[in-house]
């Protein structure tokens, strides 16, 4: 008879969940508690592959039944600021569609651009994004757009009176659309913010 294949009890790609989370108690408190402190800002940083994501999805989670309101961005595919923008539409709209149901009409009238609404397949939530033809504008149209996507969201925490936290993942990206300069772009957007905490 073969011998029977040892299976490697560590997950070291995706998303780990359930039992093959690793401890990380350290972090996630710390990442709650920005995730509490409206404008508070948390850089995590390390090599690839050390459960960054699993901890902050756990950590998000952790925060959404406790009642609060935080989403993951992923910046990871973005290949335009205004991918970057739509991701952050579309991880902001599920999260504030579940959260507050009435909330769409808000924010999309806060934003001030047009936009697409469309039904997400898995929940049936509206998520809007940006128009496509803004992938093609001037960097500084683009950025604007990204501006007002972070804008809104600040200023809905601010009416709703209830903080949001924002998870920028491989928000290091945003560099492939103009260097240091894309960095302090996004920088002198969220400093400014008062009602939302990023991580």
């Amino acid at each position: 008879m073969p011998p029977t294949p040892k299976h490697n009890p560590f997950r070291i790609h995706g998303i780990v969940t359930e039992q093959f989370f690793t401890n990380r108690a350290t972090e996630i408190v710390r990442i709650l508690k920005t995730f509490g402190e409206p404008a508070a800002k948390l850089l995590i940083y390390g090599p690839r592959r050390m459960g960054k994501t699993s901890a902050l999805v756990r950590a998000i989670s952790r925060y959404e039944a406790d009642g609060g309101v935080a989403f993951l961005a992923d910046m990871s595919t973005a290949s335009t600021i205004v991918d970057v923008a739509n991701r952050i539409l579309e991880a902001s709209g599920k999260a504030l569609g579940r959260k507050w149901k009435d909330s769409i009409g808000d924010f999309v009238a806060r934003l001030g651009v047009t936009i697409t609404l469309t039904p997400d397949r898995g929940t049936g939530l509206i998520v809007p994004s940006l128009d496509v033809k803004l992938r093609s504008a001037p960097l500084d149209e683009q950025r604007e757009s990204l501006s007002k996507t972070l804008d809104s969201i600040d200023a809905l925490a601010k009416a709703r009176r209830t903080p949001i936290a924002i998870v920028l993942d491989e928000f290091q990206e945003i560099r492939k659309f103009g260097g240091d300069a894309a960095e302090w772009h996004l920088r002198g957007i969220i400093q400014h913010q008062q009602n939302v905490s990023y991580v």
